[in-house]
Parts: structure tokens; sequence; C-alpha cells
């Protein structure tokens, strides 16, 4: 859905006006429900992989608090990074890994050679991928303490890809940055800017 069609006005003129009746614990869940839809307009199944990750992230968070072993803490933090940057490797950078494992091998003369794989970006990877990151390092040096409301972190992390402001700014925005606005939504606050 382009911010500049048809479908985004309707989609927004249906959706404002809902957001902003609604009690202030319901919202959350209603700006993540749109965040989905509005992220699955193009290709719905990218959204699983969104909701995946982002799941993923929030209970590793919890695990983080609750895990007292400085090792197994690290451990659990690398896997979380691990697992985000080798989603982002795989849909950003496979076709280049495999065309460069192909050129060399052809260029060796050893007879092996990967299937090139014609992948799809999913629409702002690289931002929702490195703010589920800061969410992890940020409970890991208990910058922050992990998200209690299931809405609050993957709202602003999966929001992140729709929100212009956040599309258009660099991918590194610190989490607390991102979830205090979403906590303090109203409608005063709304219209006041």
């Amino acid at each position: 859905m382009n911010f500049a069609s048809i479908e985004f006005l309707l989609f927004f003129a249906a959706f404002l006006p809902v957001f902003l009746v609604l009690r202030s614990d319901f919202r959350l869940f209603f700006l993540l429900a749109g965040s989905w839809f509005f992220y699955a307009w193009w290709k719905p199944p990218f959204l699983i992989l969104l909701i995946l990750t982002t799941a993923i992230d929030f209970w590793a968070g919890h695990g983080l608090a609750n895990l007292r072993s400085k090792a197994s803490r690290r451990m659990l933090l690398t896997a979380s990074v691990g697992m985000n940057l080798s989603v982002l490797f795989f849909f950003k950078y496979s076709f280049f890994t495999e065309n460069v494992f192909n050129s060399l091998s052809h260029l060796t003369g050893i007879p092996a050679r990967l299937p090139v794989l014609q992948v799809i970006l999913p629409l702002g990877i690289s931002f929702y991928t490195f703010h589920s990151i800061s969410y992890m390092v940020d409970v890991y040096v208990g910058r922050i303490l992990p998200e209690k409301n299931s809405c609050v972190m993957p709202s602003t992390c999966v929001s992140s890809p729709c929100w212009s402001p956040v599309r258009l700014s660099a991918p590194t925005i610190c989490f607390l940055n991102l979830s205090a606005p979403a906590r303090l939504w109203t409608r005063n606050g709304f219209s006041g800017g």
C-alpha cells in the first residue's frame, strides 16, 4: 500500500476515527493490528516472518531478564542477534553470495554450483531487524526492562516499516526512543502533534 494511493487514504480514513475513540488500553493492540494489515497489503506471507522474528525477540527479552548467569544471558543475546542477522542476510545477501560462489567456482574450475534463489526482499527488513536487535541489546545491558505489554514491543518494531518518519530515519534507533511515543498516544497528544 503506497502512502500516495486511494487504498491508503481509505485505510487511514477508516483507521484513524476508530483509533481515536478506543480506550487507551486497546489502542496499542489496534495499532498493531492496523500495522500488520498495512504491512501485509503488499505480500501477506512476509507478515508471518515479521511476526515470528518479533515474537522470538519479545520472548527472548523476557528470557534475558530471568537468566542470572552472564554466560547464559550472552548466549541468548547472541542467538537472538544471530537469528535476526541470519534472516536479514538470507533476504538481502543470498543472491550476491550465490553469484560470488558460482563465479569463483567457475574461475577455479571446481564443478560446484549453488542454485540461485530469486528472493524478494521484505519491506523494511533492515529497519525492523535492527530495531529488534536494539531492543535485545537494551534489555541485555539493563537500559530497559523487557516489555510486559505484548503489543508495545511488537507494535514499535512491526509498525516501524509502516511509520514514514521511522522509515526515513536511520535503522539504529534505540528501542527506548521508539516505545515511549507508543505509550503516550492519546487524543490530546494526537491533536497536539
